[in-house]
């Protein structure tokens, strides 16, 4: 059995619905929040999630990034060491889709690191008669960035479950053969 503590930082264009995710997440989706003030710079949420047929667990420190462009360089110190990563759009928005490839860069540019990974996450799926994002084109781009690909709607919590379960899934994963390499390099080394 593994308890790990891992830094999930979930960013995207104002209105996708990244407090939306993260509070119907952290609350086991008991209320929906019909209201809430805009995130300024970065909200924390936690979560624990058991890996699906282990005893492992992952407790996730949910960091709400704040899609205002004015944060950006002060949430650059709150990314530098994240775990991971969640990006959302509004399947409604073609815009906040079109931005993945800049939050991306801009998760990069703070972490430096290609040891992460993370999530493109499609939300507001409750409004398919609005939909401007097809499932296929969000499949797509989280193939080409080596990402996995989710679509959720917050609102009704569908998909919320599965898109933790498969990055604590990830994350202990990537964590036991972290674990694997130092051993083998311990062993060569004697």
């Amino acid at each position: 059995m593994v308890l790990l503590h891992g830094k999930l930082v979930v960013v995207g264009d104002m209105t996708v619905g990244k407090t939306a995710i993260c509070h119907v997440a952290g609350n086991e989706a008991t209320a929906y929040p019909k209201t809430y003030n805009c995130t300024n710079l970065a909200d924390l949420v936690l979560k624990q999630i058991r890996v699906p047929d282990s005893d492992d667990t992952v407790e996730f420190f949910l960091f709400d990034s704040s899609g205002n462009s004015v944060y950006l360089d002060a949430l650059r110190d709150v990314w530098v060491t994240m775990d991971m990563y969640c990006i959302v759009y509004d399947v409604t928005n073609r815009s906040s889709f079109k931005n993945c490839a800049m939050w991306l860069e801009q998760l990069s540019q703070s972490r430096g690191d290609h040891n992460i990974f993370g999530v493109l996450v499609g939300n507001k799926i409750d409004k398919e008669n609005h939909r401007v994002v097809s499932t296929q084109e969000g499949k797509q781009l989280a193939t080409s960035r080596k990402m996995g690909f989710f679509e959720c709607s917050a609102k009704d919590n569908k998909g919320i479950g599965e898109i933790f379960k498969y990055l604590a899934s990830e994350f202990v994963t990537r964590y036991r053969t972290r674990i694997r390499t130092l051993e083998k390099m311990a062993r060569d080394n004697y």
